[in-house]
């Protein structure tokens, strides 16, 4: 089976009885691995100059990691695509801006770890905490969990559920680890499975929130936390929404304070193919920028998804413009 027949082309997945096929065609999957190629290299392993921007990186595997190969947050980036990829497809019938090079089930047979069902892995093969599934964490399940929900994964979303065990005494953890599943990641596992979510989880989420802004509002460009944020309120958005989540979107949505990667769109212009710079001298640029007339060029909340994907740090800028309609969408 080559490239193309191994991506998204025929993701026929079965979401609550019903099946939904994501839209991509075999002419817009072709032209994006080609517009990859010719950006730079498909596949990183080792670290890559930060003199062009490709957009996207994978390992040997087919698995998003950094620009250098580092496969540490893999788990959370391959769920983040896979959910951003659905909510694109399925949910707003438009066609992704990028092309996974192996399938969701692949991608996530990979994850799991074969010897520990239902527990998984930040990458399968790195050493170290990074293929440890009692170093994995919260913040690696929330989009997996997600994307097991919308692509119709319930038998392994199940085994996920049956994976946490009891910590700190009383509380519940993320299956081997010291992460707390707190309320609203287990309403998040509800609306995966397609049950009703708890009253009590959706107003922790809405506290999450808040304390979210506060962080934000304290540094705009701490943007780690908002990541995962997004993922549950669109989850909220199209799986059961509840008063509390809906405020919490819109709450979010005006007041996530505007944060340099606003502006990454002038930065661009001002300083071409100058993918060196370090986040001081990013931000010291965009702030003079600021002073000399520069507007925001996007909604506050994709501006804190461009700063975090930003080609400097080393990350994949393409899974910030996946969302791109799916923010306009619902959180602007």
């Amino acid at each position: 089976m080559g490239l193309i027949d191994r991506v998204t082309l025929n993701t026929e997945r079965s979401m609550g009885g019903a099946q939904s096929v994501a839209s991509l065609t075999r002419r817009q999957a072709i032209g994006a691995l080609i517009s990859i190629a010719m950006a730079g290299p498909t596949f990183a392993i080792d670290a890559q100059p930060a003199t062009t921007d490709p957009g996207i990186y994978f390992d040997s595997n087919g698995l998003l990691v950094q620009r250098d190969g580092d496969g540490g947050d893999t788990a959370q980036r391959e769920g983040w695509a896979w959910f951003g990829i659905w909510l694109r497809t399925v949910n707003l019938k438009m066609s992704s801006p990028i092309v996974l090079p192996i399938t969701f089930d692949a991608t996530m047979n990979l994850l799991e770890d074969p010897r520990r069902p239902g527990q998984f892995r930040r990458h399968p093969s790195q050493p170290g905490f990074k293929s440890d599934p009692d170093a994995f964490s919260r913040d690696q399940i929330i989009p997996l969990v997600a994307a097991m929900g919308v692509w119709g994964d319930q038998a392994r979303l199940k085994r996920s559920w049956a994976a946490k065990r009891p910590c700190h005494f009383v509380l519940t953890c993320v299956q081997g680890t010291q992460d707390i599943l707190g309320p609203d990641l287990v309403n998040l596992y509800r609306r995966a499975w397609g049950e009703a979510p708890d009253a009590n989880g959706d107003k922790a989420l809405a506290l999450g929130t808040a304390d979210r802004l506060r962080q934000a509002n304290a540094n705009p460009e701490d943007v780690g936390d908002d990541l995962n944020l997004i993922v549950q309120l669109l989850m909220a958005k199209v799986r059961a929404p509840s008063t509390e989540t809906e405020l919490a979107i819109t709450t979010y949505a005006k007041n996530r304070p505007v944060c340099a990667g606003c502006y990454l769109s002038h930065y661009r212009k001002a300083y071409p193919g100058d993918y060196r710079a370090d986040e001081a001298t990013m931000k010291s640029r965009i702030k003079t920028g600021i002073a000399s007339g520069w507007k925001t060029d996007c909604p506050r909340v994709l501006g804190a998804l461009r700063w975090y994907f930003r080609a400097e740090s080393g990350g994949c800028s393409s899974l910030a413009e996946l969302y791109e309609p799916i923010v306009k969408q619902w959180l602007s």
